[in-house]
This record gives structure tokens, sequence and C-alpha cells, in this order.
């Protein structure tokens, strides 16, 4: 069985938590797992080779006939309907965002914990 790449962000101290294991349900095996966020491997590496996971901000390309209204800009990615997306802007009625595939183009510019201005 492959296993499942993470990090783990620690809400109480504002900062990346090492040495952290998840119990076979996927909690953090603390005294509290409310204090962390788990966030997944999508699998996939960004056009610096970086490897993208859940929370992570991607910059889209400028090319507006590829990408359309995303062209250009920073968008989030997250776990939705058994697969990565990026996160549509806040206000779009009812879209999921897109598919999360080829990210050879995208770059990693932050994350939503470190860097939640840049969206």
């Amino acid at each position: 069985m492959k296993q499942l790449k993470f990090k783990v962000w620690d809400k109480a101290l504002n900062k990346w938590a090492e040495g952290i294991t998840l119990a076979q349900d996927g909690e953090v095996t603390s005294s509290h797992p409310e204090h962390y966020n788990i966030l997944l491997f999508t699998g996939l590496h960004d056009k610096n080779g970086k490897e993208i996971y859940e929370g992570d901000i991607l910059k889209v390309p400028d090319n507006y006939n590829e990408y359309g209204f995303m062209a250009g800009e920073a968008r989030e990615v997250y776990f939705s309907d058994g697969g990565f997306r990026l996160k549509p802007k806040v206000g779009t009625p009812k879209q999921r965002g897109h598919w999360l595939e080829d990210c050879s183009v995208f770059e990693i510019i932050g994350n939503i914990h470190e860097n939640p201005k840049l969206l």
C-alpha cells in the first residue's frame, strides 16, 4: 500500500509541526488533535519541482487563452469531490474550482497559513 505524504500546521504555535504521526483514522496522535491542520501531498509538482500540498497557493500563468478568468491569479489548492482543485474566488456561486492536473506551468508562491494575504 502506498504511504500518504503530508505536512502538519500547528495552529496553536503558528508554525509547521515536526514529528507528528497519524492514527489509521487520519487523526493526529496527540493530546490536542484540534490544534493541527493536516495537509496532504497532491502527488504533483510545480514548475520548479516543488511538491504541491493542500493549502499551497499557486500562481496561474497569465495566458488568458489557456486559463480564462483565472489567468494571472493566485489560487489555493484544496481537496474536493475525490481530487485536488484550485479553489474558486470567494463569492463565485456554484463553482467547485478547476481540477488540478498538469502543474508544470504553475508556481507555488506561498501557503494559506504563512501567506494568507496572497489570496
